[in-house]
């Protein structure tokens, strides 16, 4: 990340205003490891990384991760047997809720692949 990349990422940003989330009760597949809350509206959140896919920070990278729904995870590095059991667990008990999307945070994973913040991107003209 370099200064050039953080204004261009600024400028399409301030062009999008925060927008309202929900998440309702997690979820876990058959098919691939982990929980996680399913977020919704998908659409402000496509079309939000749809615009910012245009930086220039992002012209040489292939985004291979396109069709993942947008989602919280809540649990990764497990078994699909573990998911499965963590995400019946948590049926009843799992808080639900909305936020307001205001910002992203550009966050780089250390050497313990602990993610650290480098640098809050602000939605909105008002920044």
């Amino acid at each position: 990340m370099t200064p050039e990349l953080e204004v261009g990422i600024q400028e399409i940003l301030k062009t999008i205003e925060p927008f309202q989330l929900h998440f309702d009760r997690p979820q876990a597949s058959q098919k691939h490891p982990g929980v996680a809350y399913p977020i919704r509206p998908e659409e402000p959140v496509n079309e939000l990384k749809a615009r910012l896919h245009t930086s220039s920070a992002f012209n040489k990278e292939e985004y291979s991760r396109r069709r993942i729904p947008p989602h919280l995870t809540i649990a990764e590095f497990v078994t699909i047997e573990q998911s499965l059991r963590i995400c019946e667990e948590l049926q009843e008990t799992a808080p639900t809720g909305s936020f307001l999307c205001d910002r992203l945070e550009f966050i780089v994973p250390n050497n313990d692949f602990h993610f650290e913040r480098r640098k809050i991107f602000w939605l909105g003209p008002d920044v």
